[in-house]
């Protein structure tokens, strides 16, 4: 019994050191789970309080201010997307 608690140990003992130099993967939330929190700097400040490497965002919030701010935190904006209007295809004969 002595040798299984000790082999058990050992696994832990590994298992705890392994999770600890693993880093974490970056974690980048997307915008509008910040709707309530209204100034850029503000949004900043949360999300690195919360630990997150970023954030994804959307052309109308990707502002100057927005980018500084997020900047000034040590955030990074991994993604914005934009927004294109489908035409209706006409046929020629």
């Amino acid at each position: 019994m002595t040798t299984l608690k000790a082999i058990l140990f050992m696994m832990l003992a590994l298992t705890a050191t392994l999770a600890s130099a693993a880093p974490a993967p970056p974690l980048f939330p997307f915008d509008n789970g910040l709707t309530d929190v209204k100034s850029v700097e503000d949004q900043g400040a949360l999300l690195r309080e919360l630990g997150y490497s970023g954030i994804c965002t959307r052309p109308n919030h990707a502002t100057p201010e927005f980018f500084a701010a997020m900047d000034k935190h040590g955030l990074k904006v991994c993604a914005t997307y934009v927004v294109l209007g489908a035409a209706r295809a006409t046929r020629s004969r």
